[in-house]
C-alpha cells in the first residue's frame, strides 16, 4: 500500500481469501484503487473458516464482504450442480483429515480455498480473467509463442 492506503502499482484485479481484514485506511473497493475500480475487487470466505472472523475480531479491520466496502462477493461453499468442492476450512491447501480445534480449523485433504475443484479456486481464476493479455511469454528454447 502506498501513502494514503491506495495501491502502488498497476494492479488488474484483488481477491481476498479468508481475509484477516482490510486495513481502515482502505475504507471502500473503490480506494484500493485498482485499475478498472471496485469493480476488479473480489472477496470470499467459506463459512467453515472461523478462523479469518478471528483475524478481524483481534485486529479490528473490517470485513471486505461488508456490502458497505463494495468489493464482488463469490462463495466459496461449493457448488455440486458444476462439481466443485467447497472450502471446509481456513487453508490455502487442505491436507490430510487433522481438522485442528476450534480456533484454528484445517481444511481437509483437497478442500483448501486453491485446491483444484473447488469453488473458491474457480471463482478465483474467474475474477482475474483481465491478466491474461500481460502473462510474460518468454521464449521457448527455438519456438516462439
Amino acid at each position: 500500500m502506498s501513502a494514503g492506503g491506495g495501491l502502488s502499482h498497476n494492479v488488474q484485479s484483488v481477491v481476498l481469501l479468508a481475509s484477516a481484514g482490510v486495513e481502515k485506511d482502505s475504507p471502500t473497493a473503490d480506494s484500493l484503487r485498482v485499475d478498472g475500480g471496485a469493480g476488479q475487487v473480489y472477496a470470499s470466505q467459506s463459512s467453515q473458516d472461523q478462523v479469518a472472523d478471528w483475524g478481524r475480531v483481534g485486529s479490528g479491520r473490517r470485513d471486505p464482504r461488508d456490502e458497505s466496502f463494495g468489493a464482488n462477493v463469490f462463495s466459496s461453499e461449493g457448488d455440486a450442480a458444476h462439481r466443485l468442492k467447497p472450502t471446509d476450512g481456513h487453508d490455502v491447501l487442505g491436507y490430510g483429515s487433522d481438522r485442528g480445534g476450534f480456533f484454528s480449523r484445517h481444511a481437509t485433504a483437497g478442500q483448501g480455498y486453491l485446491n483444484m475443484h473447488t469453488e473458491a479456486i474457480n471463482n478465483t481464476a474467474a475474477a482475474a480473467p483481465r491478466l491474461g493479455g500481460n502473462i510474460n511469454r518468454g521464449t521457448r528454447l527455438g519456438k516462439g509463442w
